[in-house]
Order: structure tokens, then sequence, then C-alpha cells
């Protein structure tokens, strides 16, 4: 594993090793389940609903859940070229080798990281192609309510919410391999449960080109109803979430403090699928931030929902909580807060500890537009709530908008430079430092939704209006900063979301010709795309316009969201009518057929039921304690970089309850030092670093509680306590020792090579890095070096001006320029300080 990591740009995404995260024998547990999340590292650790099914299997004490995520290219060609299978990061085994191969599916552009994760793990990639004793294959997620699309790669596909129906198919899949049985019979099983939608079961018939329904099983129901939690609020949380390696795209501990959202935006996807709306009590949110911070470290907790500001108790338990958690230096953050939402002391307690960028999403610019998508927003209530942010102290302002929507004219969309320009204006007026950032995306339509019989907009159209935002200097108009989702990638999305089965031919093939990463710009390629639906007899531009006819048959009509099509339908003639349909929260029900038998809207009491918190009292501001650690460094550890280093320790302090010194500023640190960085993948027992208390604790009192919270690979060796006028704890390095295992090289003569280096006056060795070449005398680096058996012993000094890493200059020494020393080959022994 060591030498594969070596070779690829960020190593952790692959050690495993997380704070959270569960390993268990896999021998000692009946059902193993793999969960795969289709893109990289970063964004999978994000994905709240991916920790909830994680922790959902792992509390099953015969079952055993481990993750995997799509790797990065340069990690596929690692894999590949070395012939490993793709494994799980929990016990680094093949996942072809568990009993449930569980996919994610958040994002149509994800496909090809579905097929990339089938064909490392050495599976087939259609379902049908797979033997008996292949892992049973599911997905689940909100792409999997068109499961058409991506039907013949998969067993079958969970609709709706997971966290129950998932233990389901484990207890469904333990019952079967009790009995022997492989995957044909898991199938069978898992196929009885409510919620599950299995594509082998229906066969779909064609008119021509159009779809024109399913030829069912005997027995298959018609329509498979999707699994709805009835109260979340008995629905456990995380006890002990994972806490990513490196720097996640939300690296915060996120809290789901309410399920589905009634204001009906008519574009909005996940406000179909969702409902009803049901609440997390106040307590039950306060309580579980209060657990999980203390198991994970995170200075900044996130109440996550489509609309966290109509959560019932937001206005109550918002400053209730910062009472808490501001004295501990943790912000909150509320993703979906709407600026209506500001009262009382709701904006006060939010900015207690920083205020991030607040987002308004208008989605229209024109009142027209917006009664048109059912958000009946007037200019100037989003004047008024720009204006109630800025007043609230908020620098920053995001606005999003959407070009393509149906009905939309070129006036419409020349009104978001006018509605941004006076927006700025605004700003500027509440405040100086007012900035406005903009981002211009494309309707996409998607199933089950009004909209979701309208096709996405000519490409030409789009570009066309598209083009002034493009054509704005430097992306900036008039004090705003515009950003501009790009139509190509909109295309295929909008494509692969209404598409039938005869679309997963065309993903193979633009996975078969080299598509990865299509969410990511710098992978994406329209042509290949093009050529790939081509190939499988669809035009791609005619699949993402196309306008669906009223009465014609939908690939997804073999699923039921609990929405009832007559009411879609009612909602897409009211949106030609310009017609706003109310909140039912607020106002009339619109009969949706969400809330029917058990089912029905569940709101959380506005008051919090906890008794009030009383603030701690702050410490004296002159209070200064300093402590430095000597600690080693190995295992999943190595691998971090130095940044994801200094947060993983941040996290132990705070997890460990130290008294810390926070740092002043927009975003208030701990005061944590660390030496010199070491290189990514080299081990060490001599690393150092400094943590600032603002109490006077014994130095071995401290080592202790630290001692407990650190990462695997992270050993605590030494405490001092240290005045505080001493050096800093990078003043007084001068050197350190390596030590290099020359067994695990390719270095012939390695005595003769180190005697040669030594016994020159000088040893240039020319360094470009950034684009700028500079010079390094690496014998001028070299205090003494001594070969004994399979060793290399260097002590290596510092230098002003810059030296070199050790990897490059063992290199030098060995007779191996231009081919650095492996980094596991590497351990740091000693530290040389000035006396």
């Amino acid at each position: 594993m060591d030498e594969l990591l070596a070779q690829v740009e960020k190593p952790a995404r692959y050690t495993g090793g997380e704070i959270g995260s569960v390993r268990k024998e896999p021998s000692a547990v009946d059902v193993r389940f793999a969960l795969a999340f289709p893109d990289v590292y970063e964004i999978g650790m994000s994905h709240l609903g991916y920790q909830l099914l994680y922790a959902a299997l792992n509390e099953l004490t015969w079952c055993a859940a481990e993750r995997v995520y799509a790797p990065w290219p340069d990690m596929e060609k690692v894999l590949r070229d070395v012939g490993l299978p793709l494994f799980a990061l929990e016990s680094k085994e093949p996942i072809a080798d568990f009993d449930v191969l569980g996919f994610t599916l958040q994002y149509e552009l994800a496909a090809a990281g579905v097929l990339q994760m089938l064909d490392l793990a050495g599976l087939p990639l259609l379902a049908a192609d797979r033997s008996d004793d292949a892992p049973l294959t599911i997905a689940g997620g909100p792409c999997a309510t068109n499961p058409e699309s991506w039907a013949p790669f998969f067993d079958a596909l969970v609709l709706g919410d997971g966290e129950e129906v998932v233990v389901e198919i484990a207890d469904a899949v333990r019952e079967v391999k009790g009995r022997s049985g492989g995957r044909q019979a898991m199938l069978e099983a898992v196929a009885k449960i409510a919620g599950v939608y299995v594509p082998s079961r229906r066969t779909p018939r064609f008119d021509g080109a159009r779809f024109d329904g399913f030829d069912l099983d005997p027995g298959e129901p018609e329509r498979v109803r999707r699994r709805l939690v009835h109260d979340l609020d008995a629905t456990p949380l995380p006890r002990r979430p994972l806490v990513s390696n490196i720097q996640a795209v939300h690296d915060r501990l996120a809290l789901e403090v309410m399920r589905g959202c009634l204001r009906g935006c008519r574009f909005c996807q996940a406000g179909y699928l969702y409902r009803p709306a049901r609440e997390r009590e106040g307590a039950t949110i306060a309580r579980a931030a209060r657990e999980s911070l203390a198991t994970t470290g995170y200075d900044e907790v996130g109440l996550l929902s489509l609309s966290t500001g109509d959560w019932s108790p937001v206005q109550t338990v918002i400053p209730h909580m910062m009472n808490e958690l501001a004295p501990q230096r943790i912000a909150l953050s509320l993703p979906s807060l709407r600026a209506e939402s500001l009262e009382g002391e709701l904006a006060e307690a939010i900015s207690r500890v920083r205020r991030t960028g607040f987002t308004l999403a208008p989605e229209a610019a024109t009142e027209r537009l917006r009664r048109v998508i059912n958000k009946p927003i007037s200019d100037d209530m989003v004047l008024e709530s720009v204006r109630r942010v800025f007043e609230a102290g908020w620098e920053i302002v995001k606005l999003y908008f959407m070009i393509g929507l149906p009905t939309e004219t070129d006036e419409d969309v020349a009104a978001i430079f006018d509605l941004v320009d006076r927006v700025y204006a605004l700003g500027k007026s509440v405040t100086k430092r007012a900035r406005v950032n903009v981002t211009v995306s494309i309707f996409v339509p998607k199933p089950h939704t009004p909209f979701e019989r309208f096709g996405m907009a000519d490409p030409e159209i789009v570009r066309h209006r598209m083009e002034p935002f493009l054509a704005t200097k430097r992306k900036r108009r008039g004090g705003a900063v515009y950003k501009v989702h790009d139509w190509r990638t909109s295309l295929v999305e909008a494509a692969l979301a209404r598409a039938d089965r005869r679309a997963a031919a065309a993903i193979e093939a633009a996975y078969r010709a080299g598509a990865r990463f299509d969410g990511w710009s710098e992978y994406f390629r329209l042509d290949r795309w093009r050529e790939a639906f081509a190939a499988a007899g669809i035009d791609l531009e005619a699949a993402a316009t196309r306008r669906i006819p009223d009465g014609d048959p939908l690939p997804w009509d073999g699923v039921d969201v609990g929405v009832d099509k007559a009411f879609l339908q009612r909602e897409k003639e009211r949106a030609l009518a310009a017609e706003v349909t109310e909140d039912c929260r607020t106002g009339r029900c619109g009969a949706c057929g969400a809330c029917i038998d058990e089912a029905a809207n569940d709101f959380a009491a506005p008051a919090i039921a906890e008794p009030p918190i009383s603030l701690a009292a702050a410490p004296p501001e002159d209070a200064r304690f300093r402590y430095w650690f000597r600690y080693r460094r190995f295992g999943p550890t190595r691998w971090l970089g130095h940044l994801d280093l200094s947060r993983a320790m941040a996290r132990a302090a705070r997890r460990a309850a130290l008294p810390l010194v926070y740092s002043q500023g927009f975003h208030p640190l701990p005061k944590i030092a660390f030496g010199p960085p070491l290189a990514v993948g080299i081990a060490s027992d001599a690393e150092w670093f400094e943590l600032t208390l603002n109490e006077s604790l014994d130095a071995a009192q401290v080592r202790s509680e630290l001692a407990r919270e650190l990462p695997e690979g992270i050993e605590l060796c030494e405490a001092h306590s240290k005045a505080l006028d001493a050096p800093s704890i990078n003043g007084d390095v001068v050197g350190f020792v390596y030590e290099i295992d020359l067994s695990r090289l390719d270095a012939p003569a390695a005595g003769e090579a180190v005697t040669r280096f030594l016994a020159a006056e000088n040893w240039p060795v020319d360094i470009v890095k950034k684009g700028k070449a500079r010079r390094v005398d690496a014998r001028s680096l070299v205090a003494e070096a001594r070969v004994e058996g399979d060793s290399l012993h260097v002590r290596q000094m510092m230098k002003a001006g810059g030296g070199l890493k050790i990897a490059v200059l063992a290199a030098e020494m060995l007779g191996l320029p231009g081919r650095p020393v492996n980094p596991t080959a590497i351990r740091k022994t000693e530290t040389l300080w000035r006396e």
C-alpha cells in the first residue's frame, strides 16, 4: 500500500483511519456492506446521507459497513498498472469480495464514476453479466428516482429515505447467506422489501424511438412507492461522525434539522422528493451538536435542510446553541437560511463567531418569472432581504440565478444585471466592504417536478443568453463578480436526468471512451458524450431539449415518490399562467398527495425544551501557558500534508477539551505552532509542535489528555512546559537526522556513491519550483553521512535561502539524480537544536 500511495497526489484519500471510522474483523460479521460514492473522497466525505447509512449499518453487531470512493485518475492508473482491484478503506480488501455494493447517486454526471468503480473492482459493468458469487449491487439517492437510465448496471435501486430500508436489506442478505444462497437468492429476498425497484422485473417497451411503458413480470407492481422515515426526530444522527483526513468540500459537523420543503419551487426536485416536511426538535439538535462536537473536534456546525429558515424552532434554538458554542469559538452556519428569517436575536447569534457569505436565491430576476417558478417574492422583498443581511454585519452576499427557465425571455435575463446592480448599490450604502457574488446556472428539468416534461432550453438560446455574462470584464460588472456554469455539462445532465434504459449504452460508451469525473471541468468533454449518445442511437441535444407531450409515458412512471401526477400537471398549468401556489405550512393545502395514511407534515415545537445555557466566564486576556510536545508520526498520518495535519491536531485538542488560546480576527483558530513541515510519506520519531493554553496545567496531564484524542498514527513521546519568552518552536531548529532504508531502493554501490559525495567540495543541484529556477549546493547541507548495513544515516542542516527535500538530497548522495528517493524508505530520527 505504501508503494502505491507514494505515487499519487493526495494519498490520504485512500488510507482510511479517520476519526469516527469503524473497523470490524471481516470474519466476525455475517454481512459486509461496501458503501460506494462515485466521486472523489473530498465530496463523498461531505455527504450527510452517506454518513447516516454508514452509522446505521455499523450499529448492527453482525454487519460491517466500509467505504469506497472513486479513485482520482492518478490512483486509477496505479491500480491498473500493478493489477490491484479497488479496495475498501477500512479493511483494504477488494470490494468485489463484499456481500453488497451500495452506490449513492447524487448527480447524473457521476455516471462514469459508477462504471469506473465496477470496472476497477473486476466486476462486469452490466448486472446481467455478473456471476452468482458477485456482490449484490444496489443504488439509492435522488438520481435513483429515475432508475431507468442506470437500470442495466444495478440489481436493484432503493427509492426514498434510506436509513430504515438499508437495515432491512442487510437483514435479508444475512438470512439468505445463512442458508448459503448467492446473489440471485439475495435479490429475490431484497425485491420483497418495500421501496426496492428491480429493473430485471420490468421490460421497457418502445414505439419506434418513443418510450411506451413497461411489460411487468407477474406480481410486479406497476409503481414502486418510495420509502419514508415518518418520525425524523426518532431517527438517530451519527453519534461519532466521520472526520475527513483531508479538507472536505464541506468541512464541518453537519446536522439535518428537517427533511422536506413545502415552498413548492417548481424546478426543485428535492422539494417534491422529500415531502412531507418532517422536523427534528430543537433539543434533539442541541444535544446532537454537543455530543458530536465532543467526538469530532469541529469548529463549525452546519444546520442543514432544504430551507432551514422554515424550521419551527430556528428563532429560539440558534441563540440557545450559540450561548454554548461561541465561548468555544465554534461557528454556526445555516446554508439555506432565508433573509426574512433574520429576526430578533438570530442574526446576532449566528455572527458571534464569524460570518460566512449569506446566500440568496431569487433564481429569476423578474417578478413574472418568479411567479412562474412559484417563488413569489417581489424586487422590493429581495432588496429588503439584502439590506437586512448587510445591516446584520455580513459583508458578502451570494446571489443565485438560472437561465433557461420555462417561458423565459431575453428581457428576463437582462433584468439579472439590473437587479444585481441595485443589490450592490444597496450593499455599498450600508457598508463600504459590501461584496456581491453572482452564480448563473442553467435550468435542467428533473423527474417528479412540475417541469419534468419541459426540455432544457435549446443550446443556441442558452449560449445567446449567457454571452453577456461571459463577456463581462474578468467576469465582473458593476462591482459584482459573476460565475457562470458550463452549459455543456448541463446538456449531458439534462439528457441523463430524463433518459430511458437506452441511455445506459451511452453511459457505457462514454466510460469506455475515457469519461471520468465529468462534474470536474478539467475532465469533461462534450464531444465524448455526444459520440457516446450517437453510438447508442440517441441524439444528445434532442434528448436534453425534447419536450415530452402530455399523456406520453415517462421512463420514471414506475416510481411513486408520493406526489400525485395530477398535482404536478396542475402545477405545470399554473406555472404557464404565472399563478402562485401557497406554501401549505402557512397557507392552503395544495393536495399534492404526500400526506396520506401515516405520512404527514410533522413540525417541531417552536421553543427549545432545554434549560438556558449559562455563559462561561471568559479567561483572563493575558493568560498564556506554552507547552511543547515531541511526537512520532507513522501509519496513515504520514500521508497527511502539513495543513491537514494542523487541522487534525487542532481537532484533537478540542476533543480533549483543553483550555485553548485562540487567534483573533475573522476565523479564530487554536494557537498551535509546528516545527518545519515534514514531506508527505516520511515517517518520523522526532516531530514537534507547541500548544498555548489559558490555564497552567501539568505537562504530563496535558500529554495524557491529548494523547487519547490523537488520530491513528500519532504518538506523543514528550511534553514540556515552556516560558513565555522562550524561542518559537522553529527558532532553534538547525537540522535533522534521517535514516534511509537502502533495502527498499535500487541503489547499487551506495557506500561508494556516498563517499564520492562527501569528498566533493560542492555539489550543485538545479531546482525548478513554480517556474523559478535556483541552484543549491547539496554538499553544504550535509554535516555527516554514513552507510551502516542496509541504512544510510544523514545529518542534514537547514540553510538560509532554502535547501533540498531529503528525498532529493538522498538521491543525489546515492548517485540517483533526478530520481527522488521513495518517501516510504525514509524516517526522521532526530531534530537538531541550537545549543
